[in-house]
């Protein structure tokens, strides 16, 4: 696991409860796991925005990916206004997608059936397309 940039963002991931807290984990490492494999991304600088974990290159090609907990779970999240989600539901059907804005996700079994490299390389390079 990559180590926290802050303890800001530790203190989120543990107030938030098993199982959304392992799933969210999950995906950060995932995230970074990813980023490490398209090397215009120079890394991933993480903030916190909205009160949740955010990533995006620190090359500052990508638009921001957020991990959040939800009523049922988790999510992945990205702006809204950018063609992520829309552009990765054309592509998959085995997912619960919230409107443009991001994947929802109540159990690890749904995080690892699902397909996300297509849509977190599309946000890690967003700016670039």
């Amino acid at each position: 696991m990559t180590d926290f940039q802050s303890h800001k963002i530790r203190d989120v991931f543990m107030r938030v409860p098993d199982p959304a807290r392992s799933g969210m984990l999950y995906l950060r490492d995932k995230l970074y796991e990813i980023a490490k494999t398209i090397p215009a991304t120079k890394g991933l600088d993480e903030s916190l925005k909205w009160g949740q974990p955010s990533y995006v290159p620190k090359s500052g090609i990508g638009t921001p990916l957020r991990l959040g907990q939800t009523d049922e779970g988790f999510g992945l999240f990205v702006h809204c206004q950018t063609t992520v989600i829309s552009e990765f539901a054309s592509l998959t059907s085995n997912v619960n997608i919230d409107g443009n804005r991001g994947v929802l996700f109540t159990s690890m079994d749904e995080v690892k059936g699902s397909n996300l490299e297509p849509m977190i390389c599309h946000a890690m390079t967003y700016k670039t397309r």
